[in-house]
């Protein structure tokens, strides 16, 4: 009991340590971008960053839970292709768009079983299997489009759930307090949240629990793959069009906002709050960096320096406040 005590110490202080590290590294970028790039605190500005930061949050906080668990998914960035494609398509053929939209979501989560099938049934490694995923879906999307470059769906109000407003607040922004508040719930009130949390901590001991491992897992990879043909269809209608180069690292962009957002790697620790952190983090990096005119493969570098700090950040507090318990005995 006593071990078990100082276990959860030793996570809530890291995760503290590690949400208030991502609050700073927010707050940095925030006013370096509000001197650096001009209007970024404008009006317009602060809606392209709800917009651009939706699609990351609502697939990050799926992915949050699956990462939880000590399981990733590598596969969201093509599910948001391939239904993009297909949200535009079908809207393009006449389909109603709430139709399109269920489909789409039917899509991301038939990728999400495919995932849970080859990790949970045929027990490989969740890199290995979403990384195949990631590149079959991706094939898929390119098979649907063939040689047309962009799908322009001609529909009117097809661009309302990327981009339209109620009064003048983006409908955007409902749709991310939606889900903040949802996996809140899931993360304070459900069951699922705790066995993830079990299940990633000590494989072995949540089904000697008799928690039902398979079904978890295989629920959180198809929730977390119909999540991201939702935002797929956010992100064709933000567009006005369909296009299957769309979502190329996307997955490591959740990723690091997962990391940056305190959630381990191993699993057995993660918040809400922290993911939502981490993704506006990137969001805001993102946007700023475009308005400074920053080239995207620069970007990639810097992305790329982030992940290893975060990373290299994240063992230094895991360590310290595991000195700080060993020096309490």
């Amino acid at each position: 009991m006593i071990k078990k005590v100082k276990k959860n110490i030793q996570s809530v202080s890291a995760i503290s340590l590690r949400n208030i590290f991502s609050l700073l590294i927010l707050a940095v970028i925030i006013i370096f971008f509000a001197i650096s790039a001009q209007g970024f605190l404008s009006y317009i500005s602060l809606v392209n960053i709800v917009r651009s930061s939706v699609l990351l949050i609502v697939v990050a906080l799926s992915a949050t839970v699956l990462l939880v668990s000590g399981n990733i998914d590598l596969s969201v960035g093509s599910v948001l292709a391939l239904t993009c494609v297909s949200y535009a398509m079908l809207a393009r053929m006449g389909v109603p768009l709430i139709l399109a939209l269920i489909i789409s979501i039917i899509a991301g989560a038939i990728v999400g079983l495919i995932n849970s099938l080859l990790v949970v049934n045929l027990r490989i490694n969740s890199v290995i299997a979403t990384l195949g995923t990631l590149y079959f879906v991706r094939g898929v999307a390119y098979i649907i489009m063939g040689e047309e470059r962009s799908i322009l769906p001609g529909v009117d109000n097809f661009s309302f759930l990327g981009r339209g407003f109620l009064g003048p607040v983006p409908f955007q922004a409902i749709i991310i307090i939606f889900f903040i508040v949802l996996f809140l719930i899931i993360e304070k009130k459900s069951l699922i949240w705790k066995y993830s949390v079990a299940i990633g901590c000590n494989r072995v001991a949540a089904t000697l629990s008799g928690i039902n491992i398979k079904k978890i897992i295989g629920g959180l990879y198809i929730m977390t793959g119909a999540l991201a043909g939702f935002s797929g269809a956010v992100l064709a209608s933000r567009l006005s069009v369909g296009q299957k180069f769309v979502g190329e690292g996307f997955e490591f962009d959740v990723v690091i906002a997962i990391l940056l957002g305190g959630t381990s790697f191993r699993g057995g620790e993660g918040t809400t709050i922290g993911t939502v952190i981490g993704a506006l983090v990137v969001s805001i990096l993102g946007i700023g960096l475009n308005m400074m005119g920053i080239a995207s493969f620069y970007q990639y570098v810097i992305k790329g320096i982030i992940l290893i700090l975060v990373v290299f950040i994240d063992k230094l507090l895991r360590d310290k406040v595991l000195s700080r318990i060993i020096a309490r005995q």
